[in-house]
Parts: structure tokens; C-alpha cells; sequence
């Protein structure tokens, strides 16, 4: 019993310091990220039935009027500026990127390939065998900068600030 406990409170109090536990409409939270801290922005358009944008960046900026970060999607990246108005939700975002190894694989095959039908007739099979690799090792290099190069995937993490309801708003809890 006494280990369940203290295993609770120190989960609890890990907890304590964690972003999952900030107020929700606390924009002072979001004032204290670290440059570079990667998040989530929902964007609230304004415009009512409207599905909202995600957006991934790193956090260049914050001030009380907004946001200015570096805007992740696919293999782009720009700069832009979100006001506090326009944001509906902002979280801690973790972000994979895995490297497609297609374009080496399909580079080493065909280097291996021309380098080997060259010396195929002068040096036998040994030979052929080595240019097999040789030609292989230089054809991945080129085919791995040739190929796609990224992957981004992106999972949502903890509820950093959830701007305040209509409702709250006009009962002055902002």
C-alpha cells in the first residue's frame, strides 16, 4: 500500500511542472516557449462552420499579440506571423522524420549493375563481382541525394492554451 502511494505522489508531482496542467486559456504559457520549441497551432479563421488549419513550426517569437514561427509542411518551410485572435489552440507537437531509403537502393542496383556489365567480359566473375559493389556503393550515394528525402510525421502532444469560448468571453473570463 504504502509503495502504491509513493508511487502516485511521484507521478503527481512530475505532473505538477508538465504543460498538460496549464490553464487553458493561460496565454502566458505560451509567452514562456523556448525559441525553437516545436508546436501545434489550430487557426481560427473566424468564419463560422469553418474547419480549422493545423499547423506545425518551431517557435521563433512569442508576444502577447501573437506568434511568429517557422511553418513545417512536407519538405517546405516559411516563416509567418499568427495573431493571438486567430489561434484557436496551441500544443507541444513531436515531430519524426524518417528518410526514404528508396532512391539509395534503386541508385546502388544501378551503378552496381553498369559497373559490373562493364568488366563483365575482361575479368570474370570476381571482377564483376567487385565492381558490382564499387559501382554499387557510388550509385546509393547519388541515388540517396536523388531521392525523396523526408517523411514528417507529426503527433499531437499536450494542450499548451485553448482560446476562451464565445461563451466565456462575454461572461469576461478572458
Amino acid at each position: 500500500m504504502i509503495g502504491r502511494t509513493f508511487i502516485a505522489v511521484l507521478v503527481w508531482a512530475s505532473m505538477a511542472g508538465s504543460a498538460a496542467w496549464a490553464q487553458q486559456n493561460d496565454w502566458a504559457a505560451v509567452m514562456d516557449l523556448r525559441p525553437g520549441t516545436t508546436i501545434g497551432l489550430l487557426t481560427n479563421l473566424g468564419r463560422a462552420g469553418q474547419r480549422s488549419l493545423h499547423r506545425v513550426c518551431r517557435v521563433l517569437g512569442t508576444a502577447a499579440e501573437g506568434i511568429e514561427c517557422a511553418v513545417v509542411k512536407a519538405d517546405e518551410e516559411w516563416i509567418q506571423e499568427f495573431a493571438r485572435d486567430q489561434i484557436a489552440e496551441v500544443h507541444f507537437e513531436s515531430v519524426r522524420v524518417s528518410r526514404s531509403y528508396r532512391g539509395a537502393l534503386i541508385g546502388g542496383l544501378i551503378g552496381g549493375g553498369l559497373f559490373a556489365a562493364a568488366v563483365a567480359g575482361e575479368g570474370g566473375a570476381c571482377a564483376a563481382a567487385v565492381y558490382f559493389v564499387y559501382g554499387g556503393a557510388i550509385g546509393a550515394a547519388i541515388g540517396a541525394q536523388a531521392g525523396p528525402e523526408r517523411a514528417v510525421k507529426t503527433k499531437h502532444g499536450p494542450l499548451l492554451y485553448r482560446a476562451p469560448s464565445d461563451q466565456e468571453k462575454s461572461r469576461g473570463r478572458h
